[in-house]
């Protein structure tokens, strides 16, 4: 607070505007209103009476804090003191019931609103108040590549079992809204995952994901090319199939032909694993889908119990949340 207190007095007293914008981010002057894109997370810091000073008596002021996805500077005012490098910046509410960590947290989002210093010492040298979230942003090219470069580093650690390289992708704790393999059955599911819990089961973690080491990455079409394990057998997966003419409602019955009798069979179901862009987000996935020569029901066989949502965090691919479909 005495340093950026002491900026800005200088600035004042000089007469002149200091600025320390580069040619690598964006520089904004302070209650402009700004767009801003982040991912969102809730960080703890101390507020009055000592805001940290004083830490046995301070109160823990909970605040949602946006980390951006480049850095940001500030020119020097009578507002506050000029900002350089900035990668967070805490998002102001209206009121509490605004706050949008319980909702956000993990997600990546983009935010327009009116950026100020921040007028005490802890926390974020700025603030984004009075925002309003707005629609996401698409990757473009070069960040899609670099996503899917580091997709690649991510696959390899999990073929290797590297354990540090996995959770460098990963900012704990997990949130982890769906099934969880090593939890006896009933257990209510936690929703989220701690670093201890996710070393501790890294083996039961690996073969879980192991179907996305299989998933293919072109960096020149900036495509990913599905892993499928067909639910036939490599026999049968030779012959031709026709659907059955039936009335009822079992539309999942094909026959194949030996000479001329008929053998009919029922529909099956792939296991799949996949990925695609959406949005500013890599969705991967693992689970089942209808098989491509006899698709079983959609029903029954499209189901993702495990969806893992990455994102560009300050240029870093990280796991954002885990979740389920179907």
């Amino acid at each position: 607070m005495h340093r950026h207190g002491l900026i800005s007095a200088l600035v004042m007293l000089s007469g002149i505007s200091l600025s320390v914008c580069a040619d690598d981010g964006d520089c904004f002057h302070y209650n402009d209103v700004v767009t801003l894109s982040g991912v969102v997370q809730s960080q703890t810091f101390f507020g009055p009476p000592g805001y940290g000073e004083t830490p046995d008596i301070d109160r823990r002021d909970v605040q949602d804090v946006l980390l951006l996805d480049e850095p940001i500077y500030t020119t020097a005012s009578s507002e506050g003191g000029a900002e350089s490098n900035e990668t967070e910046i805490t998002l102001e509410a209206q009121s509490r019931e605004g706050n949008v960590s319980q909702m956000l947290a993990g997600k990546h989002i983009t935010v327009t609103g009116l950026i100020q210093h921040t007028p005490i010492a802890e926390g974020t040298n700025l603030i984004l108040s009075s925002y309003q979230i707005t629609n996401n942003v698409s990757l473009n090219d070069t960040q899609k590549r670099d996503a899917l470069t580091q997709f690649k580093r991510f696959q390899q650690a999990l073929k290797n079992g590297d354990v540090a390289g996995v959770k460098s992708f990963i900012t704990f704790p997990l949130k982890w809204d769906t099934e969880i393999p090593w939890l006896k059955e009933g257990t209510p599911a936690p929703g989220e995952i701690t670093d201890e819990d996710f070393t501790q089961h890294f083996p039961d973690i690996v073969q879980l994901l192991n179907p996305i080491t299989h998933i293919e990455t072109d960096l020149q079409r900036l495509t990913l090319k599905e892993y499928r394990i067909s639910g036939l057998s490599a026999e049968a997966q030779k012959k031709e199939y026709y659907p059955a003419d039936n009335d009822d409602e079992d539309n999942d019955l094909y026959y194949y032909l030996e000479g001329d009798q008929k053998h009919f069979v029922k529909g099956v179901c792939d296991k799949v694993s996949g990925a695609f862009f959406s949005g500013d987000s890599l969705q991967v996935m693992i689970g089942t889908s209808p098989n491509k020569q006899v698709p079983g029901l959609y029903e029954v066989c499209d189901y993702q119990p495990y969806i893992l949502s990455f994102g560009l965090t300050q240029n870093q691919l990280k796991i954002l949340d885990v979740s389920g479909a179907g």
